[in-house]
């Protein structure tokens, strides 16, 4: 009896799970948040960038965001971030780490 139910413990463990057919190190999570692209970086402020979705018309001023960061001095326009929306309509959380040097995560 005991060896019935081992053997079959070892057959559950041996089942192979469908893959999405990423390299294991490619399979994590997209990180939370949305995407948006850095249009200004404010000199006096540097608590927040102003961004844009991707896509949009950026002459219209209500596509522009604020995203709060902790330092903007390594952010420069047209670069790509991820950012979660707060209880502000227009305003967003920097999701991840800052960039390491100016233009580069």
């Amino acid at each position: 009896m005991v060896k019935s139910i081992t053997s079959a413990a070892k057959n559950l463990l041996s089942v192979k799970r469908p893959s999405s057919g990423l390299p294991a190190a490619l399979q994590k999570k997209a990180a939370p948040g949305v995407e948006l692209i850095v249009l200004r970086v404010p000199v006096k402020n540097a608590g927040i960038v102003s961004a844009h979705f991707p896509g949009v018309d950026v002459t219209n001023p209500m596509n522009i965001k604020t995203v709060n960061v902790r330092d903007n001095t390594n952010f420069v326009p047209g670069m790509a971030l991820r950012a979660t929306p707060t209880a502000w309509a227009s305003s967003f959380d920097l999701v991840g780490p800052l960039p390491r040097r100016k233009g580069a995560w």
